[in-house]
């Protein structure tokens, strides 16, 4: 299993991801999806200024070769979303099953990711296990989030 994830230059605070009897506590998305999943590759997009950030190059360190960054643009002009789009989907190849994070995605993010989506199950046959959020705010009060 593949899964395509973001990081941006965020203050991400320490906390316990759930996903069934799964769980994991990490400041990060990116790496409890690493650790709850049986994952052959965790493709993870960044800026070049998120690039740049002691979060990114802690989470390379702690995830080592599982871990594929794709350095994307800002995502401030069409032309760079449909780059965005294009990067996101060459990562995979007809009859990956994947997992889609949109945890740490910015702004117009999630919905390239869907879009993503849709063109990796018609056009490439690859079957999406998972769409993920990581609900850091609709947590309840000293609980997991969802």
């Amino acid at each position: 299993m593949k899964a395509l994830s973001f990081l941006g230059r965020g203050n991400y605070q320490t906390v316990t991801y759930v996903f069934g009897e799964r769980s994991c506590t990490a400041s990060l998305f990116p790496e409890a999806l690493a650790r709850m999943f049986p994952l052959e590759r965790l493709f993870l997009f960044v800026t070049e200024e998120a690039r740049r950030n002691q979060r990114f190059l802690e989470l390379r360190e702690r995830l080592g070769n599982l871990l594929e960054d794709v350095t994307i643009p800002e995502g401030k002009s069409e032309e760079e979303l449909w780059e965005i789009f294009a990067r996101c989907a060459a990562c995979f190849g007809e009859g990956d099953s994947v997992v889609l994070d949109i945890a740490h995605a910015f702004r117009s993010l999630p919905l390239i990711v869907f879009t993503v989506s849709v063109y990796l199950r018609k056009v490439m046959k690859v079957e999406v296990q998972h769409i993920l959020y990581g609900a850091y705010e609709a947590r309840v009060p000293r609980r997991e989030p969802p």
